[in-house]
């Protein structure tokens, strides 16, 4: 799909499936298809980008180039964006802001898109991780330079600076920096409700869902939920296979399905051959609005077991499990909802 650079009202930069999904729901189908722009990052392939009228930026945190040189990327994005994309002088623009976004937004007003559920309240209170660096990074020799170089975003992401004059959340989140901002509380379900047909159908398609990945996810009655742990260098594989061993020795494996983050490459099917696994890269979101069902989630410590609804039984391991999860996490990460409280 292509559109015109002159047709171009809305801009949507997303690096995670959850917020283009969001997008997506958001607005009619006329603007999603032919009124809309999407810079999107590694963690949505190119078969959901193909489409759309689409490009992408930025590279894995383990793709090996040094914090400099990603600085450098930015630096480059910054003062070529409007010669390759000139609609950025003037298109809305809904986002979310940390990463290659922040370039692209420079200093224009801008909307923040849902990252995943409740992330706001899990990752800008006070003692959140992510509040925590952000607040260092002002500080630090680096995040002035970038700051400098990159504009003040690039170090003070998740809507928490001036730019960002709207919240797009997708249930309500409770953080200092949503203070006198303007809120928009949306659930995913409602929009999925109240989307046509047609646009259930665009959505499907461009994640590349059949029925068929329901009815498949819905033949096993525990679903472990799956987070990029090593693709984001929180944990190493040894690390993370220990966790899994001692997790998964609680459930009967023959019962139990792997659901991959779209960004974890860890290879299941090597080490625990009797568990199904499936890779596709589909938001578990998406999933459940169209009527995927599982009497049990487990997981370490995803967002997205938020997700399920109040009939799905929710075990949580949590960030205590490991001292890097909790120097990465903070200790506000917690399911919003009844869960029972893992104990290995």
């Amino acid at each position: 799909m292509t559109v015109l650079c002159n047709n171009i009202s809305q801009v949507c930069i997303a690096s995670s499936q959850h917020a283009l999904l969001q997008y997506l729901l958001l607005f009619d189908d006329y603007t999603v298809k032919y009124k809309t722009f999407y810079m999107l990052g590694y963690g949505i392939g190119t078969d959901i980008s193909a489409h759309l009228p689409a490009c992408h930026f930025g590279t894995s945190p383990t793709a090996g180039k040094h914090s400099l040189m990603r600085m450098l990327d930015k630096v480059l994005i910054r003062i070529f964006k409007y010669a390759k994309f000139p609609f950025l002088r003037s298109a809305d623009i809904y986002a979310l802001d940390w990463g290659f976004a922040a370039p692209l937004i420079g200093r224009r007003q801008y909307s923040l898109l849902a990252d995943c559920p409740l992330f706001m309240s899990h990752n800008m209170q006070e003692t959140s991780g992510e509040f925590l660096r952000q607040l260092h990074q002002k500080h630090s020799l680096e995040g002035r330079l970038e700051r400098w170089l990159i504009g003040n975003i690039a170090i003070s992401g998740h809507g928490n600076n001036p730019q960002c004059q709207r919240f797009f959340l997708t249930e309500e989140n409770v953080s200092p920096v949503l203070k006198n901002k303007e809120i928009h509380i949306q659930s995913l379900q409602c929009l999925w409700d109240n989307a046509s047909n047609d646009k259930k159908n665009f959505v499907a398609t461009t994640f590349n869902v059949a029925q068929s990945d329901v009815d498949g996810i819905s033949g096993r009655d525990i679903m472990f939920m799956t987070q990029a742990l090593i693709t984001d260098a929180i944990l190493s594989e040894t690390e993370y296979l220990h966790l899994l061993n001692r997790l998964f020795s609680r459930y009967d494996q023959s019962k139990l399905l792997i659901k991959l983050h779209p960004r974890d490459r860890f290879d299941y099917r090597r080490y625990f051959p009797d568990v199904a696994v499936y890779d596709k890269p589909v938001n578990i979101q998406l999933l459940v609005l169209m009527g995927t069902s599982v009497s049990k989630a487990v997981t370490i410590c995803s967002s997205s077991i938020n997700a399920f609804p109040e009939t799905v039984d929710v075990e949580w391991l949590g960030v205590e499990a490991h001292p890097a999860l909790k120097r990465f996490y903070g200790d506000t990460l917690l399911p919003m909802r009844k869960y029972k409280q893992i104990q290995l």
